[in-house]
């Protein structure tokens, strides 16, 4: 029996370079919303950078990625040129789109969470984690996978 999911609302946000990103037309199969505190900080930095590293290994599964946080477009910018990100950093000033993903924390900035939606818009995996960790990206694989495997008719 399949689990009934809940469906995401659609949004658009800036990338890092100014374009519009629009959820429902950005998703080929699946897309990783990444939430995540702060641009430059270490956890946040180790995290984009091991799965821009590993965005093979995601898009072999089927799986883009976009990142996003409640920094503005220069400063994505920045971030994403420093490090040559493979993936787009949506910024959310108005925190509008963190509040609808329940990805804001009680201080404002984002939560560490994980949201995979697929392309009927039905959020199919959400993981929350303490902002000092984050998921490496063979454990998410192997959730994702594992979640699509016991809920398929």
């Amino acid at each position: 029996m399949s689990k009934d999911y809940k469906t995401a609302q659609d949004f658009s946000l800036p990338d890092q370079n100014g374009n519009q990103f629009t959820l429902s037309k950005r998703i080929d199969k699946y897309l990783l919303l990444v939430f995540y505190p702060k641009d430059g900080t270490l956890v946040c930095t180790q995290q984009l950078c091991s799965y821009n590293n590993d965005f093979k290994i995601f898009s072999d599964s089927e799986i883009d990625i976009a990142a996003i946080s409640i920094d503005s477009v220069e400063s994505h910018k920045k971030f994403s040129d420093k490090f040559n990100f493979q993936f787009p950093l949506l910024s959310d000033v108005k925190k509008e789109v963190s509040k609808q993903f329940d990805a804001l924390s009680f201080i404002g900035l984002n939560k560490r969470k994980l949201v995979l939606v697929d392309k009927s818009l039905k959020i199919i995996y959400e993981k929350t984690v303490m902002s000092f960790f984050y998921e490496d990206t063979d454990k998410i694989i192997a959730e994702v996978k594992m979640l699509l495997k016991n809920n398929i008719n």
